[in-house]
């Protein structure tokens, strides 16, 4: 009796552990969705992650004059190949370059156009697109400004009838240094971080100020001048870089001997990249838009964790995080090579350096010499490219960067922010946005988070959806992608025009309550399973007949009817331990999947 209870013994831990091991497999796969269909530790991913900003390749060639202009009038704009004169005489714009740099050969681009009227009243908007790298050019002739690229061979202009200059004197400025017609000869003047950039265009405003000197005024007795209103607006990275930005102005209107106070009044920023940490998780809104399911979200919320550690430690720029939205991109390619475009999620494309749409007109239109000629940067010997890779490339390294420092500054210092994001932009989207929002620590971080919604109308329909507390608002416009001038126009010049003017966008708001309180996603609710149905461990799935648990099952149970009493006995203690053993392992690893234990909330 005892050799076959001995025998039973080994085959009933045998048993045991096979079982526990099978449970724990089948526990362990419901919870680890990927959008390929397998885990994340063992994909191999594609990186479009530098496709998620278009980037192309401009070599310097040349010597280039570093001497400032000493009248405005040298930069005035009297006529542009393809624009009719009668409709260039009516217009009022300047442009060329302002030396940053003499020893480094470093200029910076601008291009502003003025309010047809009263534009001596009006305030100066500065805009500015993202990248980095890529130019403001985008702005002003594919978004807001004036000019619309149009006729047979697209050489000819037309005018944007929802330009912003109609409310305000725009300046279109390419910054960073190589960014656009902007230029340096040397490898050192491209920016390298936050600071370069800031003291650059710093330097830029104040010669620009000192070159057009209407825009400031000048008190005799002080001997300092006060600009005009300036507010400043762009989109994507614009996001990061004005806020710094204004900081970094408002540091220097209080030093002790300065002679130029910069009136920064307000800042619009569209689908801005302000916080890495928080928006290079786009699950929530991919799930939202039903591009991943719900397993998937979970499953990317916990690659995100592992994103922000890695920034926490200071490693600012990592493929883990890129990753966030390369495999949504992914999980949405077409047997035909297309796939779902990060600045329109209603849109496929083969290759984002498609977008935006007629890019590579503009790119042909201001590489022609004429062209050139008319804006004062003849001696500019390259092609003109929309985007480029130095400045990009010297600022890769701090991706990850955030600017909510420099934003809360800004807020806390009474300048009005307004925040607008298209409907169905990815890369930056407005859930992410509301989520940074929400979490920054400013004077009326309490007020926002409970503010309600009210409803943005345009001709008897919605055009958006805006959430306000004191100098904060956040703007959602329907319809719309990354650029959001460039796909409704009509409501962005009506969105700009309230802004400017300080508006209200609604007349009350939705009588849904708002809670500062974050619901309790607590582990043992159903909707934190990452299947879309109930986990069901099913003794067919544990009993599978070609499985070596379901053979050793069948000798098992043979020798118990061979054991006797004593058998029983064995088999009762055998199955008491491997229950308690598999509910502890089980509720263990339930409890570290849903991030309930030693991780951060998954609420961002």
């Amino acid at each position: 009796m005892l050799p076959e209870i001995s025998n039973l013994s080994m085959k009933l831990l045998i048993f045991s552990v096979l079982l526990i091991v099978q449970c724990l497999i089948i526990l362990c796969n419901a919870r680890r969705l990927h959008p390929t269909g397998v885990s994340d530790s063992n994909v191999d991913v594609e990186i479009i992650s530098q496709d998620s900003r278009r980037l192309q390749t401009q070599h310097l060639q040349g010597s280039r004059n570093t001497q400032d202009v000493s009248s405005s009038s040298s930069h005035k704009v009297t006529s542009l190949p393809g624009l009719a004169e009668d409709v260039a005489a009516k217009l009022s714009q300047y442009a060329g370059y302002l030396n940053i740099d003499a020893g480094k050969k470093s200029n910076i681009f601008y291009w502003l156009i003025e309010k047809p009227e009263a534009s001596a009243s009006a305030p100066l908007v500065i805009w500015l697109n993202g990248g980095p790298g890529c130019s403001s050019m985008d702005g002003l002739f594919l978004e807001l400004g004036p000019f619309r690229l149009d006729g047979k061979n697209l050489d000819n202009i037309k005018i944007n009838p929802y330009s912003w200059h109609n409310t305000a004197n725009m300046l279109f400025v390419d910054q960073p240094i190589g960014t656009g017609f902007s230029y340096t000869e040397s490898n050192d003047g491209y920016a390298k971080n936050d600071n370069a950039i800031n003291i650059d265009f710093y330097t830029f405003l104040v010669k620009f100020f000192t070159l057009h000197e209407s825009y400031s005024t000048l008190d005799s007795t002080t001997g300092i001048r006060t600009t005009r209103p300036v507010m400043f607006t762009g989109e994507s990275h614009a996001g990061h870089y004005i806020p710094n930005m204004i900081s970094h102005i408002l540091e220097k209107n209080n030093e002790k001997n300065n002679k130029l106070i910069i009136d920064v009044k307000a800042a619009a920023l569209g689908n801005p990249w302000i916080d890495p940490a928080t928006q290079y998780d786009a699950s929530e809104f991919a799930h939202g838009m039903g591009l991943i399911s719900k397993g998937q979200m979970y499953n990317l919320k916990e690659m995100h964790k592992r994103c922000q550690t890695l920034l926490k430690s200071g490693r600012l720029s990592q493929k883990l995080c890129f990753e966030l939205l390369d495999v949504i991109i992914d999980s949405t390619a077409a047997p035909g090579g297309g796939r779902l475009l990060m600045y329109d999620a209603r849109k496929f494309s083969h290759h984002s350096q498609s977008f935006p749409p007629g890019h590579e007109a503009v790119e042909r239109y201001l590489s022609r010499s004429d062209v050139k000629g008319a804006l004062h940067v003849q001696d500019f010997k390259n092609n003109f490219l929309e985007c480029t890779d130095p400045p990009y490339n010297a600022l890769a390294h701090q991706d990850g960067l955030s600017a909510v420092p420099s934003l809360i500054k800004v807020l806390d210092a009474g300048i009005r922010v307004l925040v607008y994001s298209g409907q169905y932009d990815l890369i930056c989207n407005h859930v992410s946005s509301e989520n940074v929002l929400n979490d920054m620590a400013w004077k009326g971080q309490a007020g926002f988070q409970t503010a309600n919604s009210g409803v943005w109308i345009i001709d008897n329909a919605p055009a958006g959806y805006i959430r306000e507390f004191q100098n904060l608002q956040s703007l959602l416009c329907l319809n719309s992608g990354h650029m959001f001038p460039m796909d409704q126009p009509k409501a962005a010049l009506d969105m700009f025009t309230k802004w400017i003017n300080n508006k209200p966008f609604s007349v009350g708001t939705t009588k849904l309550m708002s809670s500062d309180k974050v619901p309790d996603e607590n582990c043992h609710t159903s909707h934190r399973r990452t299947s879309e149905s109930p986990l069901v461990i099913s003794m067919d799935s544990i009993m599978d007949v070609n499985s070596p648990l379901r053979s050793t099952f069948d000798e098992v149970h043979q020798s118990i009817l061979n054991s006797g009493a004593g058998g029983a006995m064995l088999i009762t203690s055998f199955m008491t331990v491997s229950v308690v053993l598999f509910i502890a392992i089980s509720f263990f690893i339930w409890r570290t999947r849903c991030g309930c234990i030693g991780s951060q909330s998954m609420k961002k």
